[in-house]
């Protein structure tokens, strides 16, 4: 919700150059263009994982959020020397992070960092659920933004284990709100992950933002069947719903 990412055609540069001198440190060395091979490949796998994943029947499992141990030692490490994969899975979470920062070029959305301030001025808490490889990564941007004291209680799927729409992500923020979650406001821009997600977890106010990978005929599809209350096209908009929400003098 608070930024529009486009991929960086250069994503993988910086984790390949860190696996290269891994490799150099332990003495199992490799060249450079077999560490950016195995990053993009090893990425590739982690996408069909995740395909698969979210098409299992299987409940206990299909939300499950990667381990970085497993992502870089057994994924990214796939066709790599033994003692090599198994530095990769100590390495995993700074691995992580190093792709976070490089595999998009966040902006910020545009009217995002005006409803979290508006929000703050009103006393109204922001709370976080992200979908990431790098909670820390996400830490990162809103630091840059200058929003990291406006934050509440955030989950982020790589420190929780889950993934949206995965109820535990959303139970694990919703844990650190002092009110009833009929009360909260929620702002997404996916019909699945956040729409049905979030009503799963019985959040009272869902509003769905154009602008995002999803196609507003699925936003609006998701308005239709009752996962959404609200279709937006900037956060901006988010703060009409709020105020009709307060009372009357909070506003």
């Amino acid at each position: 919700m608070i930024t529009l990412s486009t991929p960086n055609p250069q994503r993988f540069t910086e984790v390949a150059a860190r696996i290269l001198a891994l490799s150099q440190r332990i003495g199992s060395p490799i060249d450079l263009a077999t560490a950016e091979r195995a990053a993009a490949e090893g990425w590739d796998r982690h996408r069909a994982r995740k395909r698969a994943r979210d098409a299992s029947a299987d409940p206990a499992h299909r939300h499950e959020e990667i381990d970085p141990a497993m992502l870089w030692g057994d994924l990214v490490g796939a066709d790599l020397p033994a003692p090599l994969r198994a530095a990769l899975r100590l390495e995993g979470p700074q691995l992580s992070l190093a792709l976070h920062r490089n595999k998009n070029l966040p902006a910020p959305r545009p009217g995002a960092i005006e409803l979290i301030r508006w929000c703050h001025e009103q006393g109204v808490v922001v709370g976080i659920v992200s979908n990431t490889i790098s909670g820390r990564g996400v830490r990162e941007i809103l630091g840059r933004y200058g929003l990291t004291a406006m934050i509440g209680p955030s989950a982020y799927s790589d420190e929780v284990g889950v993934r949206k729409p995965g109820g535990a992500i959303f139970e694990a923020a919703l844990a650190g709100l002092s009110t009833d979650r009929a009360d909260v406001v929620y702002v997404g821009d996916k019909a699945l992950n956040d729409g049905r997600g979030g009503r799963d977890a019985g959040i009272g106010t869902i509003c769905l933002l154009r602008g995002g990978k999803d196609s507003d005929e699925l936003l609006e599809a998701a308005l239709a069947g009752g996962d959404a209350d609200h279709v937006l096209d900037s956060p901006a908009q988010v703060i009409d719903v709020l105020s009709a929400l307060l009372p009357a003098g909070a506003r």
